[in-house]
């Protein structure tokens, strides 16, 4: 027996999925130009104390100044590019989806949108949205994908709810051999469900909430993988090897999806901190204004009364009063 919480006063019919996602804004070069700045005056202040304070002649000292002006340079510029790869651009793709999709539409967004992944390996990337649950028994014993990219044995990642259970789901696939897929893996302290092959890592989420939005970031840096919901870090694992790149376009509903809606997702070219989820989900979405208006009794709620197969714990029957 459960209650339902009392419908938000806007419920109009829900808007089609978006026909072309936004153009992900171009990387900003703040980072570049003050990396040039810093680099410049620090060869400047060198050059002044060895060519016109230091002993010998001006000309003679020229060609040993300028080698090594070139190679301090081309140092600074090295770091720059290396902490760059490390911790990506920080580029958003925007949303790419302001409007609910659901498992009757579907959406593809074009790779051509999403910003490329940061890190050395180019695996480094964040994934946030927000998604309601409707009926659990919709496609009972299928995988009911959330959203995916890549194909089968490239997907990273591929969002999907278990086939029988309250779990939410992400599998990633890796590259096998030393120091991949064989390996074994090794959670970190915060929890470590998950189910591994040759050739993937599916890190679980047990026990995500139904009838009612709520938000998921999905964070891969390196080997790492972190998830939370509604802000909190609920799962952290380790996958057995290195992450295959992300490539491809990214699908939201694919193949029938699930019973309810994906909106507000957003890409990013690196992996996400705490704060990054805490200031998502804090935002809220516009998808409560899509939600159906359930039925209402009197008071301003229901009571509902399901009858479960106590093998398979599929929903039989269900009564609303």
């Amino acid at each position: 027996m459960s209650s339902g919480p009392p419908p938000p006063a806007v419920c109009p019919t829900p808007a089609p999925a978006p026909a072309a996602a936004p153009a992900a804004p171009p990387p900003s070069n703040t980072g570049l130009i003050i990396t040039g700045v810093v680099a410049g005056l620090v060869i400047l202040i060198i050059g002044y104390f060895y060519l016109f304070r230091g002993e010998g002649s001006f000309l003679s000292k020229l060609p040993t100044f300028l080698l090594y002006a070139v190679i301090l340079g081309l140092l600074i510029f090295g770091i720059y590019f290396f902490v760059f790869g490390l911790q990506g651009g920080g580029v958003s793709s925007g949303n790419l989806a302001p409007s609910p999709v659901d498992s009757s539409t579907g959406s593809t967004i074009s790779s051509s949108v999403i910003p490329a992944a940061g890190g050395v390996n180019g695996g480094n990337y964040g994934l946030q949205w927000w998604m309601y649950i409707k009926d659990w028994n919709y496609r009972f014993g299928e995988e009911k994908a959330v959203l995916s990219r890549g194909t089968d044995g490239t997907f990273n990642p591929y969002v999907y709810l278990h086939p029988t259970e309250n779990s939410l789901c992400v599998k990633i696939n890796v590259f096998s051999g030393a120091g991949g897929a064989g390996q074994s893996s090794s959670p970190a302290p915060v929890g470590g469900d998950g189910s591994q092959t040759d050739d993937s890592f599916t890190c679980i989420v047990r026990n995500v909430p139904l009838q009612s939005w709520f938000c998921v970031n999905v964070s891969v840096d390196g080997r790492n993988v972190d998830i939370y919901l509604n802000g909190l870090l609920v799962r952290s694992c380790l996958l057995p090897g290195v992450p295959k790149t992300p490539t491809g376009d990214l699908r939201l509903m694919p193949g029938g999806g699930f019973s309810g809606n994906v909106i507000d997702v957003y890409h990013q070219s690196r992996a996400l901190k705490p704060a990054d989820a805490k200031d998502f989900c804090a935002k809220g979405t516009s998808g409560q204004n899509y939600s159906e208006l359930p039925s209402r009794s009197l008071f301003g709620y229901n009571v509902k009364f399901s009858v479960n197969d106590s093998n398979t714990g599929k929903e039989i029957k269900q009564y609303t009063l």
